[in-house]
């Protein structure tokens, strides 16, 4: 039985083989093929709208289904704007809108009754350690650092 079972097996590894190298090419037409060059820029440009006026970054449950529903998009298109319009994915994108509405409150007088955590989680992120990470990461100092106003604010 070698005599067959030996080809049978050489031509699975061989299918399987070309199939795994033939794939990468497949997915990246498939996903140039998602949106035309002129679509990707109206959306990403419809997006920074929606997250402007909508703000729908300070919910703490915003999802990439949530956000495309509230887009109008199928999923798979919303992150491919994220992915190719900004360069980003959606935790990173979603997390910069957040840094952002922190800053802005860390320097607005009428939240100085708030505890900097308390900014955070108003401002849509769910937990002080993340927002902790994702502050530094992005500012480079510590919220407390920032709001002491010790640092240049960019």
């Amino acid at each position: 039985y070698y005599f067959i079972y030996v080809p049978m097996v050489a031509l699975i590894y061989w299918v399987g083989i070309r199939w795994l190298m033939h794939r990468p090419e497949q997915t990246k037409e498939k996903r140039e093929a998602l949106l035309a060059p002129v679509e990707l820029a109206a959306q990403v440009e419809r997006l920074k709208s929606v997250m402007q006026t909508d703000k729908p970054y300070l919910a703490s449950d915003l999802s990439l289904k949530t956000l495309a529903i509230k887009m109008g998009l199928p999923i798979n298109h919303l992150s491919f704007v994220l992915n190719e319009g900004f360069s980003k994915n959606f935790n990173e994108f979603v997390n910069e809108y957040r840094v952002e509405e922190v800053c802005r409150k860390l320097q607005d007088a009428s939240f100085d009754h708030l505890t900097i955590a308390g900014v955070a989680l108003a401002s849509g992120f769910k937990s002080v350690p993340t927002f902790q990470r994702t502050f530094k990461q992005m500012k480079g100092v510590t919220p407390k650092t920032f709001k002491s106003g010790k640092v240049v604010r960019n």
